[in-house]
């Protein structure tokens, strides 16, 4: 779905995890920036990654803006920053390498399974909720 017009906190989520979803390099960019990506490149290298999240932060919050036309033009893009700090943590965790997934086919472990989009999902609608609770 598009983000082009106003929607409800559970249509926007959906469409925002199926966004990010649809884009694997982008969750892996942001799940490695902080730990990895700048603790081990250059200032230059790091600007450049700074700024092409910036940059999709950028849309993503305008897209964000679009759907929720309740929330300022910050309050959607700290969102935006909100949402890339749920794909950080929860990408890693959704994408293991072989050897952990096979682990969490395991029946004992399979309850900590986390499939990213229904996962993102809900965490971004639990936001939207709480935002639009606060104000």
């Amino acid at each position: 779905a598009v983000l082009d017009k106003p929607m409800t906190a559970e249509a926007t989520a959906a469409a925002m995890a199926e966004h990010f979803a649809a884009r694997p390099r982008l969750c892996l960019l942001v799940s490695r920036a902080a730990s990895v990506l700048e603790a081990n490149t250059g200032i230059d290298q790091v600007r450049a990654v700074k700024l092409r999240l910036k940059a999709a932060a950028a849309e993503a919050g305008q897209a964000l803006r679009a759907a929720q036309p309740h929330l300022s033009d910050e309050a959607a893009m700290r969102g935006a920053m909100v949402i890339f700090v749920q794909i950080a943590g929860l990408w890693p965790m959704a994408t293991p390498p072989p050897h952990v997934d096979a682990l969490l086919n395991e029946p004992d472990l399979a309850p900590i399974r986390m499939d990213f989009e229904p996962a993102l999902r809900e965490m971004i609608f639990v936001y939207l909720k709480g935002l639009a609770a606060a104000s």
